[in-house]
């Protein structure tokens, strides 16, 4: 019996009839017999069904075949989103090897389309196709973007106002110049940070403009020099009053060194704004995925969401989760790494590491792991300690195996001589909080960075 003879001759037009004729060729057979002899008639019938999908498998590819002999991209998407093989491969990576243009899957929907005709969603956050953007998506003028049908829009801001609508700092800010960029590994990294005002006694926009004027430019001490927007403000609708209660800061990405510099208008204390103190605020790290494999990553995935470790990370967090930053048990239930793995692609993989982007750890963005974990905060040695927290674990989990990634490895790796110039902060808030360090943090002159003459006031907020 010719399987393919059969499936070629019927599944084009009739798939069903196709299965049913393969069914009943191989119904009364010496093979049908053997088979159910050899096994029950169960494990009989999967025979069956698998003969019956090496079938579909070997049409599938005689006319991906003709695609790519044709050189019809549109073809092989039609083909591929038709069919239920599809999932067994990473089909964007296979298919940009295969032609000369470049493909896309959809957030939404996951159909494969040619990157022209992709639709960007959110300023970029995501693609995807054109079904989806006819459904489920409209245009908002006012954040100049694609957002869903669902999505309410946010009071309009002044058109004069320095905070921008929700990611509209994402074509301003980028790379700023730094020492860290002279190291072989070079892992930089980006800060969101929100915040809400006093509306009783302060006006927000007057606050907004005092911060963009002491931090939202960096001076580079670099022998190229040059002047970089290191922050910029945006609205966020998860702040208090439809987020005119406060703003988000969003800085470019870039090393400690000059994160240090800027943020050590934080010393003092920000009068009408507080972040820690609030039950809306987060603090957010992007740290580089560049450079990152599939175990590496996963390893960092253990190591934050290992209850084992929870006490330490509820230290550094100064929160266990919330709404917007789910720890979840990674240890017991390893679908999440299968999951991960059947995407084909490492940039695939990685990007399936977490369900969504409202875990510890966000792996959905393209470039970027986002630390999503830590409570917000204005205090300069708490905001130092989450980006060294960030940067740090990015290391310990690349050069720390498995079994090792505990709490007592962690405290050790941190205090390593060659980590101590980037553990300062982090090491001293360790140790302000009670845990004991194999190497106690002391002062270095050279690191410390003059606040701007803003006000005598010192930080009072909770970390």
């Amino acid at each position: 019996m010719n399987l393919y003879a059969y499936y070629l001759a019927y599944a084009r037009g009739n798939p069903g009839t196709a299965r049913r004729r393969i069914a009943g060729n191989l119904a009364g057979t010496i093979k049908d017999d053997r088979l159910r002899r050899m096994y029950s008639d169960g494990v009989a019938n999967n025979c069956e069904s698998r003969m019956i999908k090496k079938a579909e498998l070997r049409i599938f590819g005689h006319a991906l075949r003709d695609t790519i002999r044709d050189d019809v991209p549109e073809a092989a998407i039609e083909l591929i989103n038709g069919s239920r093989l599809r999932y067994l491969a990473d089909w964007v990576d296979r298919l940009d090897s295969m032609f000369s243009e470049h493909f896309e899957s959809c957030h939404d929907c996951n159909n494969i389309s040619l990157s022209g005709d992709m639709h960007e969603a959110y300023n970029g956050d995501y693609e995807i196709c054109q079904h989806c953007r006819d459904s489920n998506y409209f245009w908002s003028d006012r954040r100049d973007t694609l957002i869903r049908d669902d999505d309410d829009e946010p009071e309009e801001l002044p058109e004069d106002s320095i905070i921008g609508e929700y990611h509209s700092s994402r074509h301003h800010l980028g790379h700023i110049p730094s020492e860290y960029d002279k190291r072989n590994t070079r892992v930089l990294l980006g800060l969101e940070l929100e915040m809400e005002c006093d509306m009783d006694n302060y006006d927000r926009e007057t606050r907004a403009e005092y911060l963009i004027a002491n931090i939202g430019s960096h001076e580079s001490e670099l022998p190229a020099g040059g002047e970089y927007t290191y922050a910029m403000l945006e609205q966020d609708g998860s702040l208090s009053n439809g987020g005119l209660g406060g703003f988000e800061m969003v800085t470019g990405y870039t090393g400690l060194d000059v994160h240090a510099k800027q943020l050590a208008f934080f010393k003092n204390k920000f009068a009408g704004m507080t972040s820690h103190n609030t039950r809306t605020c987060g603090l957010h790290v992007h740290v580089c995925k560049a450079g990152m494999s599939l175990l590496h990553a996963a390893k960092l995935v253990l190591f934050i969401n290992d209850a084992a470790n929870l006490p330490l990370i509820k230290t550094i967090a100064r929160r266990t989760e919330s709404n917007y930053c789910a720890f979840i048990d990674k240890k017991e239930n390893k679908q999440w790494i299968k999951d991960a793995l059947e995407c084909g692609s490492k940039r695939s993989a990685l990007r399936n590491l977490n369900r969504d982007r409202y875990e510890a750890l966000n792996f959905k963005n393209d470039n970027t792991i986002e630390f999503r974990l830590f409570k917000g905060s204005l205090k300069f040695e708490t905001i130092m300690s989450c980006l060294e927290f960030s940067f740090i674990a990015w290391f310990f989990a690349r050069d720390t195996s498995q079994q090792q990634l505990n709490t007592d490895n962690f405290l050790q790796y941190i205090c390593l001589e060659n980590n101590r110039h980037d553990t300062r902060y982090l090491r001293a808030y360790l140790h302000d909080k009670g845990w004991q360090l194999p190497f106690s943090p002391k002062a270095d002159s050279r690191q410390q960075t003059a606040a701007p003459a803003a006000t005598n006031q010192s930080n009072k907020e909770e970390l």
